[in-house]
C-alpha cells in the first residue's frame, strides 16, 4: 500500500523580516502567497488579472484563507480584473463568499490603468509583489511597511474606483 509523501515544507516561511525575496516561478508565487496569509492577522488586499495561476483553487489555499477569516478574523479584499473564471476554477472561493460575505469581499475591474501590476498586501508590512501581472518573476517581503505602503495606497484608490461588487448568490450559490 503506498504512503502519503509529506507536504513540501513552504520554503517561505521562515524568511526573515525586511529581506527581500525573488519569486521566479508561479509555484514560488503559490508558495509565497500562502506564507503571507499564514502570517495575516488583520487585512489581506489581493490585485490581479485572476485568481488561476497562483493556486487559488487549491483545497490548501481554501484551509489557509479560511482560518485566516475564521480564526483570525482577517479581513480579506480580492480585486480582480476577469471575475469569469471564478464560479468554474475557484468554487473554494466562492463558498467562503458565500458563508464569510462580511470578511471576505470580491471586486471585478476593469481598471487597469491604475494597477498593472500584481500585488497582495497583508496588514499593512507583508508584501508580493509582480511587476506584471501575466508573469511568475516578482519578489515577497515580510514586515516591510516601507516597501508596503506605496501598493497599499494604491489598491486603496482603485478599491475606492469601483467596480463590479461580486455576490455568492450572482454566481449560483
Amino acid at each position: 500500500m503506498p504512503t502519503a509523501t509529506p507536504a513540501e515544507p513552504n520554503r517561505f516561511a521562515a524568511i526573515e523580516p525586511r529581506q527581500s525575496q525573488p519569486l521566479l516561478t508561479w509555484r514560488d508565487v503559490s508558495d509565497a502567497t500562502d506564507a503571507v496569509i499564514a502570517r495575516t492577522n488583520k487585512t489581506l488586499d489581493l490585485f490581479d488579472r485572476d485568481l488561476l495561476l497562483t493556486g487559488w483553487q487549491s483545497l490548501s489555499r481554501f484551509k489557509l484563507l479560511r482560518d485566516a477569516i475564521v480564526q483570525r478574523s482577517v479581513t480579506v479584499r480580492l480585486m480582480l480584473c476577469d471575475t469569469t473564471t471564478l464560479r468554474g476554477d475557484c468554487p473554494r472561493v466562492v463558498s467562503l463568499l458565500s458563508t464569510h460575505a462580511h470578511k471576505l469581499s470580491i471586486l471585478g475591474t476593469r481598471n487597469q490603468n491604475s494597477l498593472n501590476q500584481s500585488l497582495v498586501v497583508a496588514d499593512g508590512q507583508h508584501l508580493i509583489f509582480r511587476p506584471n501581472m501575466v508573469q511568475s518573476s516578482g519578489s515577497l517581503e515580510f514586515e516591510n511597511p516601507s516597501k508596503s505602503i506605496v501598493w497599499i495606497t494604491q489598491f486603496e484608490v482603485t478599491w475606492q474606483q469601483g467596480g463590479r461588487k461580486i455576490f455568492a448568490e450572482a454566481l449560483g450559490l
